[in-house]
C-alpha cells in the first residue's frame, strides 16, 4: 500500500502593498495640484486688483495733472463731481422713461471742515452737498431731488451755504427739491430744509429750534484755585474776546453787547431764510402747499414742534414718510416714475490717503434736549450754531 506524500496547506500569499502605495501617492499629487491651482488663482485675481487699483490712481493722478498744468485756477474750477458714482436703490417707482430721482443724505451735524477738496466725509459739510447737487443739475435725466434730512443742526456758516446751494440749484436746473425730514430736523437741520419747493416730515419728527447759540466756558476761577495766572498781550481791548481765562469782571459791557447783537443779526437771517423759502415764488403755483401762519414767528423761539404742530404753522408741507417725499417728488416734476439713485464717492487713492490721514480721536459728547449727539471734534467754543440748547 503506496502512501501519498503529506499534504501542506499552503499559507495565503501576502497582497502586494504596491495598488495602496499608488492610491496613497495618488491622492496627495492631486492634493498638491489643487492647492497650487489655488495659489495661481489668489496670484492672478491679487495681480488683476493691484493693476485696477494703479489704473484708478493713475487716471486720478493724471486729471488733477492735466487740469493742473492746463488751468492754474483749477482748484476753484474744479467740483468734483465726475469722482462720484451712481447706485440704485430702487426701480419700482412706476414708468422709467430713464428718469430718475436723485436722494441726498443728511444725517448728521453740519459743519464745515475747510476748503480741502478731500475733506472729512464724516457728518454734513456743504462741499459734500454742492457735488452731488452740481452731478445732478448736470445730468438731464435727474430730474427731482430728494433731501433726507436727519440733522440737529450745526454751524451758522455750514448751514447758510447749504441753503444757499439748495436754492441756486433750483434757480439753475428748475429741477424740484423736497425736504423729507426723518426723525430730526432742528436749528441747522430745519435751515437747510426751509429753501426747498416741498417738506415732508412724520407727525413724531422734531421740526423747528429756529434760533441761534453761542456758548464758552470760564474757567478763570479754576486757574486762580490751582495758581495759574494767564499772561496775556493784545492790540485792542477786544482782542481777547470770548477768552475763557478772564475774570469775570473784566468783560466789559461792551462785548456782551456785540455778542448779542452779532446773534440777532444771524437770527434775523435764520427767520429770513424760513420766510423766503416758505414763500418762494415756485411754491406758489402749489395748490397743497402749507403757507405760514400770520403768528409763525412767535413759534421761532427755539422752542422744539412736533412734525404735527409744524404742519399747523406752515413750516412744513405734508405728514408722511417715504413714499410720500417720492410722490411729491413726481408731482412736482410731473414725471410718472423712474428710478431713485444716490451718488457715492468711490475708493480710490484719495480716499485711501484721506482714511490713512483722519484722526478720530476727538470727541465731544452733547446732550440736546435728551438726546445724546457724539461729534468728532467739530463742536468748538465760542463759535456761532443753530442747534438746540445745550442742556
Amino acid at each position: 500500500m503506496s502512501e501519498e506524500p503529506p499534504v501542506h496547506a499552503s499559507s495565503p500569499s501576502p497582497v502586494p502593498a504596491a495598488p495602496a502605495a499608488a492610491a496613497e501617492a495618488k491622492r496627495k499629487s492631486s492634493g498638491w495640484k489643487w492647492f497650487w491651482i489655488a495659489i495661481i488663482v489668489c496670484f492672478v485675481t491679487g495681480c488683476a486688483t493691484l493693476l485696477l487699483v494703479l489704473s484708478k490712481m493713475g487716471s486720478g493722478l493724471k486729471y488733477v495733472l492735466q487740469e493742473s498744468i492746463s488751468c492754474p485756477e483749477s482748484q476753484n474750477l474744479y467740483d468734483g463731481s465726475s469722482d462720484l458714482s451712481e447706485i440704485i436703490l430702487r426701480r419700482d417707482l412706476g414708468d422709467d422713461a430713464g428718469n430718475k430721482i436723485l436722494l441726498i443724505e443728511m444725517s448728521g451735524v453740519i459743519f464745515d471742515p475747510g476748503s480741502s477738496r478731500y475733506a472729512s466725509r464724516v457728518s454734513i459739510s456743504p462741499g459734500q452737498i454742492e457735488k452731488q447737487l452740481n452731478k445732478a443739475r448736470n445730468d438731464p435725466k435727474v430730474r427731482a431731488v430728494i433731501l433726507r434730512v436727519d440733522s440737529p443742526g450745526g454751524e451758522a456758516f455750514a448751514c447758510d451755504l447749504i441753503a444757499a446751494q439748495i436754492q441756486r440749484f433750483h434757480n439753475l436746473s428748475k429741477k424740484p427739491v423736497v425736504a423729507w425730514i426723518n426723525s430730526m430736523a432742528a436749528s441747522g437741520g430745519y435751515y437747510v430744509s426751509a429753501p426747498c419747493q416741498w417738506v415732508v416730515a412724520h407727525e413724531m419728527s422734531i421740526v423747528g429750534s429756529i434760533g441761534v447759540i453761542s456758548s464758552s466756558y470760564n474757567y478763570r476761577g479754576l486757574l486762580d484755585k490751582v495758581g495759574v495766572k494767564p499772561m496775556v498781550y493784545k492790540s485792542g481791548r477786544f482782542k481777547d474776546m470770548l477768552s475763557p481765562s478772564r475774570k469775570e469782571e473784566d468783560i466789559a459791557p461792551e462785548e456782551k453787547e456785540m455778542m448779542q447783537a452779532l446773534i440777532d443779526n444771524m437770527y434775523g437771517r435764520f427767520k429770513k431764510v424760513v420766510k423766503e423759502g416758505r414763500t418762494q415764488e415756485s411754491r406758489q403755483e402749489l395748490v397743497q402747499a402749507r403757507p405760514l401762519v400770520d403768528n409763525w414767528e412767535e413759534y421761532a423761539d427755539g422752542r422744539i414742534l412736533l412734525g404735527s404742530e409744524a404742519y399747523h404753522v406752515g413750516l412744513i408741507d405734508e405728514l408722511g414718510g417715504e413714499a410720500e417725499a417720492i410722490a411729491a417728488a413726481k408731482r412736482l416734476a410731473d414725471i410718472k416714475g423712474g428710478r431713485l439713485i444716490q451718488y457715492e464717492m468711490p475708493m480710490d487713492w484719495r480716499g485711501l490717503l484721506r482714511f490713512f490721514s483722519e484722526s478720530h480721536s476727538r470727541k465731544v459728547e452733547l446732550s440736546l434736549n435728551g438726546l445724546e449727539l457724539t461729534t468728532a471734534g467739530m463742536i468748538e467754543p465760542g463759535k456761532v450754531y443753530f442747534l438746540p440748547p445745550v442742556q
